[in-house]
């Protein structure tokens, strides 16, 4: 009785241990990338990347100030939706429609 909870638990941790090496490894080839981008714009999506490898907001934050600064709508929206995500996720409803409001206002003008 006691194989049949010990096997699964222990294919549960090499699964979760080997999942969060392998999101490790990405975020530093990813870093890597960004620090040696050749443009702004690569260096958005590469932001973007990022944030869908750690959901994490300050890369999304800084994706949408690059993408502002070089007036890159299409990396803009991407921003706009990457944090309003991330705001919803979090339980900030309110903030999280804010930015996908203008996701859609930056969307629409880019198309």
């Amino acid at each position: 009785m006691k194989r049949k909870i010990l096997y699964p638990l222990i294919l549960l941790f090499c699964f979760l241990f080997a999942q969060k090496t392998f999101a490790n490894r990405s975020s530093d080839s990813l870093l890597l990338a960004y620090k040696n981008a050749a443009s702004d714009t690569i260096r958005v999506k590469i932001l973007h990347q990022l944030y869908l490898v750690n959901d994490s907001l300050p890369y999304a934050q800084r994706a949408l100030e690059i993408a502002e600064k070089i007036k890159y709508p299409r990396g803009a929206a991407q921003a706009l939706l990457d944090i309003g995500r991330w705001y919803y996720f979090s339980g900030k409803v309110d903030l999280s429609l804010d930015y996908l409001k203008q996701n859609l206002i930056v969307y629409s003008l880019y198309k």
